[in-house]
């Protein structure tokens, strides 16, 4: 691995999320000297994009994770309750009581990891996660055009490790399938999800919503 120059810092970083990177670009721009730490293979941390075959790797390796984590935590009872049946005859000869020991030994005892979950998939997602090209926000979001926080992220000059795209569309997930979800008037009329005479009612309620809105006091 190269070395790290310089090798002293005033901060330093775990990890390279979002919140990370905007502590270390405050603090560096506060004339400290920051160094971004993170164990994982992909920047970003838990806002990291990965592409499709990384993303299957990232949950092979946190189910392997996790089962080692069951492993160690039935390890660590197993070993609890013997010590705790061979501290007994003494605690009981002695008249001393137990219930601090009690308390210490469940306050330092991990938690338990999530049981129960099944991943379902379909071929034809299979063949498009071995897609380089495709990638999957890790904790997608939306920001809109004048909100504070896309102000904020180009003060501390977070913008330069972000990359923006405009929202090209929306898709449900209906009947086992991926359907657009119309974003004009020619698309909502050419889509066959809704009869004519539903389109047409909608169109009234979501007009009467705006309309609603604008008044004195908005809708309620």
């Amino acid at each position: 691995m190269d070395q790290i120059e310089p090798d002293h810092f005033d901060v330093v970083v775990v990890s390279s999320g979002l919140p990370e990177v905007l502590i270390g670009s405050a603090l560096a721009r506060a004339g400290k000297s920051v160094l971004l730490l993170d164990s994982t293979e992909s920047y970003g941390g838990s806002w990291a994009s990965l592409s499709g075959p990384d993303y299957v790797r990232s949950l092979v390796s946190r189910q392997l994770e996790h089962q080692l984590s069951v492993k160690q935590q039935q390890q660590q009872k197993e070993k609890q309750h013997q010590q705790e049946q061979q501290d007994a005859p003494s605690r009981h000869n002695d008249g001393s009581s137990s219930a601090a020991c009690r308390i210490a030994l469940h306050a330092v005892q991990p938690h338990a990891g999530v049981s129960g979950v099944s991943l379902y998939t379909y071929p034809e997602v299979e063949q498009a996660l071995e897609n380089k090209q495709l990638l999957i926000d890790l904790a997608p979001k939306v920001l809109y055009q004048d909100e504070g926080m896309v102000e904020l992220l180009v003060s501390c000059q977070a913008h330069n490790y972000l990359e923006f795209k405009l929202i090209e569309g929306s898709y449900i997930y209906l009947s086992g399938k991926l359907r657009p979800v119309p974003a004009s008037r020619a698309e909502l009329f050419a889509d066959k999800a809704l009869p004519l005479a539903a389109k047409r009612t909608l169109g009234r309620f979501l007009a009467a919503c705006v309309e609603a809105s604008r008044a004195p006091g908005g809708c309620r």
